[in-house]
């Protein structure tokens, strides 16, 4: 590695940074980077750099005690590379399309928190590596497993979310090591894997709708499981495997692991993925026309490289303008009926990052919009603001903003199936109506921007439908102030520390949501609210929902198993 490359080396015309025995350098977007290389460095700090069609993009050989910061990295072989480097810090960086998103390797004590890993083929891949910590890192969407650890030990995996891989969460030959609060779902095998893996903890873990096993235990011994909520037996090999698993510490079951059934998944999972929703119409009929849209009737494609805002600023009222998978670094403002998607693709990401923080990245001001199929993320203000009527917010993820989708007077908003998680606030509503929330995924929403902290928050807004929303892991689940006759029903609930909170509102409907708080005594909480009904909600398997109601309210009905508490 002792080499002598200097920025005279160029790829993608950008200079190549080969940086040997150095210390206390930044390097941020005005290095104009195309490779950064660190040699038996120290304290380096790599921010807001934007790199693909490496090799390595960031690669760190003998380096310790440096910061990796709010870099995009896409189409490497490995985005981020840490070798033989210890005590280093990787936050909020974005990477998709590479064959390993983040990697480390005989490294000791660095850790990983806010980074986005999808649609690599291994999102995050620790080998021969001691004391990694991974908190709250997103994997989704990658080929093989989203997080793969392997002849490692005493590693820490929390909070992180690796959905939509081939596999969730994979250790192999690990011992010693903490998994908590993780969810992974939706995996074509297993959700959390050990395999020939020992004395590790698993902690409140959630592996549902994998279409293996929520839990594998191949050759593992010693571990102890308590609390996780999975979609198959723990150890389901049978008896006469060569391979079956012994001296796992899962007793007592029914009490401190929650199994599918007594929880009551498989109802949570039915109103996630409503086949009679009464929404079911609409919603099929919008993904049918987003489905459908030909290349005939597209008016104007953008290609990486392009600007989506000249696009818009050139189009007429009723054009669509489909945009090419990559990633494009703007804020764009939206002010006539126009939709706008991200064009069908299998891996590769539509990736829109705020270009001013400060502002929004879809700033809508019009009616009849759309936006469907992009990964919003980087800003302090909003990923979609939607300010009109009769719009279509569809499929996005909105990411690492201070509110993932906000509308504002706005009516007759459809927003469905998307993906708004680790933001200040997922989905906001103010002074807006008659809109329909529909199947969206919003979760982790309250680490980043202190006081914004919830899953759904409506204010002074009336007359909305909120149907067969997952909203988990949250401060507030679903908050309402100032808000009446909205429609709650069917929505999954879970492990927010406040679940389902009215405040000052009134004559809304609460009907048929499966809510569990995680901390907090009730799951919903009425306060200063009246004429409201409650019916058919559900806290899990023969368990009353609790309803913390104070003298201040009034002429609130409760049918089913709740209970409620003055």
């Amino acid at each position: 590695m002792q080499n002598n490359i200097d920025t005279t080396n160029t790829v993608n015309g950008k200079p190549i940074y080969y940086l040997v025995n150095v210390s206390n350098i930044t390097l941020n977007s005005a290095s104009n980077a195309g490779a950064i290389y660190c040699i038996n460095c120290q304290n380096m700090s790599i921010k807001d750099q934007v790199l693909q069609n490496n090799s390595q993009s960031i690669a760190l050989f003998n380096t310790s005690d440096s910061r990796f910061d709010s870099n995009i990295l896409s189409n490497n072989a490995v985005g981020i590379i840490l070798f033989n480097s210890d005590n280093n810090t990787v936050l909020n960086n974005i990477v998709v399309n590479n064959i390993i998103g983040i990697g480390i390797v005989k490294s000791t004590d660095n850790y990983l928190s806010n980074n986005v890993a999808n649609s690599n083929i291994v999102g995050f891949d620790v080998h021969e590596s001691t004391n990694t910590e991974l908190n709250n890192n997103t994997a989704n969407f990658n080929k093989d497993n989203g997080i793969t650890l392997s002849s490692s030990i005493q590693n820490k995996v929390n909070g992180n979310i690796a959905n939509h891989n081939g596999g969730g969460i994979k250790l192999f030959n690990c011992s010693n090591s903490l998994l908590n609060n993780n969810i992974a779902n939706s995996n074509r095998y297993a959700g959390i894997d050990l395999g020939s893996s020992r004395d590790n903890i698993l902690t409140d873990n959630i592996a549902n709708s994998n279409r293996e096993h929520g839990f594998e235990l191949a050759g593992s011994d010693n571990n102890t499981l308590r609390g996780n909520i999975e979609n198959s037996d723990m150890d389901h090999l049978p008896d006469d495997s060569p391979n079956r698993t012994s001296k796992n510490e899962t007793k007592d079951q029914d009490i401190e692991n929650k199994s599918f059934i007594d929880s009551t998944i498989s109802a949570i999972l039915s109103w996630i993925y409503p086949n009679n929703s009464p929404d079911n119409d609409s919603n099929n009929s919008i993904n049918n026309f987003l489905d459908n849209i030909s290349d005939d009737s597209i008016n104007v494609y953008v290609h990486p490289g392009d600007s989506i805002q000249q696009a818009i600023d050139n189009s007429s009222s009723g054009d669509i303008i489909a945009v090419h998978p990559g990633l494009y670094k703007e804020n764009l403002v939206v002010d006539e009926s126009l939709i706008i998607i991200s064009k069908p693709r299998e891996q590769t990401e539509t990736i829109i990052q705020a270009a001013d923080p400060e502002k929004d990245i879809f700033h809508v001001v019009a009616d009849n919009v759309t936006i469907s199929g992009f990964n919003v993320t980087g800003t302090d203000k909003s990923g979609i603001c939607y300010t009109g009527s009769g719009g279509i917010i569809a499929g996005n993820k909105l990411l690492s903003d201070r509110y993932g989708i906000y509308l504002k007077k706005a009516e007759n908003i459809t927003i469905e199936n998307n993906n708004a998680s680790q933001n200040g606030c997922g989905i906001c509503l103010t002074d807006s109506s008659r809109n329909k929330l529909v199947n969206n995924e919003v979760s982790y929403n309250w680490f980043k921007w202190g006081k914004y902290r919830n899953g759904i928050l409506l204010k002074n807004s009336n007359n909305n439908k909120l149907t067969s929303n997952n909203v988990s892991r949250n401060w507030d689940g679903i908050r309402l102030e100032n808000s009446s006759n909205n429609e709650l029903s069917k929505n999954a609930v879970i492990d927010d520390y406040f679940c389902i909170s009215l405040r000052d509102s009134n004559n809304n409907k609460l009907l048929d949501n499966n809510v569990k708080s995680i901390g907090y005594s009730f799951e919903i909480t009425l306060g200063k609210s009246h004429n409201n009904t409650l019916r058919g909600n559900s806290a899990g398997f023969m368990t009353e929902v609790k309803v913390s109601s104070g003298p201040e309210s009034t002429n609130n009905t409760l049918e089913g198993k709740q209970h409620i508490r003055r």
